[in-house]
């Protein structure tokens, strides 16, 4: 069963460069963005790695951390690595409705690099935003996520997630985060509520 959109709980359609001024990034350059609670799992310490590993990036380029690191020591590990380069810009803390809605419409790319995970709420909130997303191809999202919209890599394999990060560079990033809200648009909670509940019955 799919994992329903968010389309209609969220401003899906914030203006990009709005959002981008109010978050004080530059109007050019890429955008990655991670989203949500910062646990363990998650792996944004490695996310952190890999992006400052991109020699591909330019000076414009931003990794943008938005979420409540728990516990409260990851938070310091990730401004201590955040340190190294000025292009990583963090906001460690529970963020608004609004506030995510304009995080994810600032970004070109939502990356969640989890290091175990069965599907992903997360990803299917930046694929309403109309952003492509960087994952693992673990779980249910090889075949849950549009592979159109997506770039999944083996977290087995080195240096896959900062190679998935220059494919997305290079990528027409903006017709495919039109594919990712297009998808967006078929995942409705009614239909899948009515299978969900089929299958119980079955």
């Amino acid at each position: 069963l799919p994992h329903g959109s968010y389309l209609r709980q969220y401003d899906v359609d914030a203006d990009p460069a709005a959002a981008r001024h109010g978050l004080g990034l530059p109007e050019g350059g890429t955008v990655f963005a991670f989203v949500g609670s910062i646990r363990g799992y998650k792996n944004v310490g490695e996310l952190l790695d890999a992006f400052m590993s991109v020699d591909e990036l330019d000076p414009d380029d931003r990794l943008l951390i938005s979420g409540k690191p728990l516990p409260r020591k990851l938070g310091r590990q990730l401004e201590k690595l955040a340190a190294q380069d000025r292009r990583i810009v963090l906001q460690l803390e529970r963020l608004q409705e609004d506030e995510l809605s304009r995080t994810l419409r600032a970004a070109d790319a939502v990356v969640l690099p989890f290091r175990d995970i069965l599907t992903s709420g997360s990803a299917i909130l930046a694929l309403s935003h109309g952003r492509p997303v960087i994952a693992p191809a673990m779980g249910c999202l090889p075949g849950t996520l549009p592979a159109d919209a997506t770039f999944l890599y083996d977290p087995d394999a080195d240096d896959a997630l900062a190679d998935a990060m220059r494919a997305a560079k290079t990528a027409d990033l903006a017709a495919m985060g039109e594919r990712a809200r297009a998808y967006a648009d078929t995942i409705e909670w009614g239909p899948i509520a009515e299978q969900t509940a089929a299958l119980y019955r079955g």
